[in-house]
């Protein structure tokens, strides 16, 4: 069982996929967005140091002790790791797919009020897109190849805070081609659904706990 502490934002999405695309049981801690500090729970605040970044409690790791990790690219590549899933075997591959995870801040990058003047429900005119954009024309398939990979989890909840809806990435076809392939998935319609009902959820009880194990949720 894995415990995941997060705030219902991108990071906390980046890695409820995860857990969701690699199948592991796990209970999903959501934290207050408007709390304070003082209201963090003990055992979130002891292997999070910024206290704003997600954070899991592997009950089950390989060397079979309790295993802490924090900020949602570093929990990526460990349950990476663990499953064996969605990271390149070749070290070649497994590079480029990490330069494209580092990359991704790139999309939280500040932009001017021009780019902000675009057509409602599209997505601002940022740079970062048009580098995406180029990429993903150039591999007609995801972010670092033809291999989904936690770049593409990663981005992609990036992307979605830029804009929610894929239909306003017209002016970026790969893009919205790309990203409707990635929000097609089981998983991923699991994971955004959780993300989005424990946000509403949480802001009304300022406190949640749901316990996955595989598909099934129950709120406690």
């Amino acid at each position: 069982m894995i415990d995941l502490y997060t705030r219902p934002d991108s990071a906390g999405q980046k890695v409820q996929i995860m857990l969701e695309e690699c199948g592991l049981g796990h209970a999903l801690h959501v934290l207050d967005p408007a709390g304070p500090d003082d209201d963090l729970p003990a055992r979130y605040t002891a292997i999070c140091a910024d206290r704003l970044a997600p954070a899991i409690v592997d009950h089950d790791s390989l060397d079979g002790r309790a295993m802490p990790v924090s900020q949602a690219s570093a929990i990526l590549i460990y349950l990476a790791g663990k499953t064996g899933r969605f990271l390149p075997k070749a070290d070649r591959d497994r590079f480029k797919m990490l330069e494209w995870l580092v990359w991704g801040g790139q999309l939280k990058a500040p932009i001017s009020e021009d780019a902000l003047d675009q057509a409602p429900g599209a997505p601002p005119d940022h740079p970062a897109l048009n580098v995406l954009e180029a990429q993903l024309t150039k591999t007609r398939a995801f972010v670092a190849g033809r291999q989904y990979t936690i770049a593409d989890i990663s981005i992609v909840a990036d992307c979605l805070a830029v804009c929610e809806d894929p239909k306003g990435f017209e002016s970026y076809p790969a893009t919205k081609r790309w990203l409707e392939t990635i929000l097609s998935r089981a998983p991923v319609k699991r994971a955004l659904a959780t993300m989005h009902d424990s946000e509403r959820r949480a802001r009304a009880t300022d406190s949640l706990e749901l316990r996955i194990r595989g598909t099934a949720l129950e709120a406690r």
